[in-house]
């Protein structure tokens, strides 16, 4: 089922991002290195630059049971059009950047 509104707080989200409890994982790396030649650093600072008014939708994770995942669509974020999805990890308290590319 698709959600509306955010299940994770934008707020929170980038609070975790700046205080060091995030983590991309190895596809969205590769992903903004192929579509925007941006390593962490640039991924971090387009995290921290997003808006509620980015946002797309929340899902259910089809890889992580009882995950949701919400996904943003960005256009013109730090010069890029920027799709990027990503949840915060319950346990372990952290953000996990699941996807960063362009916009198709």
């Amino acid at each position: 089922m698709q959600h509306a509104k955010a299940h994770y707080p934008l707020k929170e989200v980038k609070a975790l991002v700046r205080g060091g409890n995030w983590r991309i994982n190895q596809n969205a790396l590769d992903g903004a290195r192929k579509s925007f030649g941006w390593g962490v650093r640039e991924i971090r600072s387009a995290i921290l630059a997003l808006n509620q008014c980015d946002f797309d939708i929340s899902d259910w994770s089809r890889h992580k049971p009882g995950v949701m995942i919400d996904y943003y669509k960005a256009r013109n974020l730090k010069g890029s059009d920027v799709y990027t999805h990503f949840y915060i990890d319950q346990e372990e308290v952290f953000v996990v950047i699941n996807s960063f590319k362009r916009i198709d």
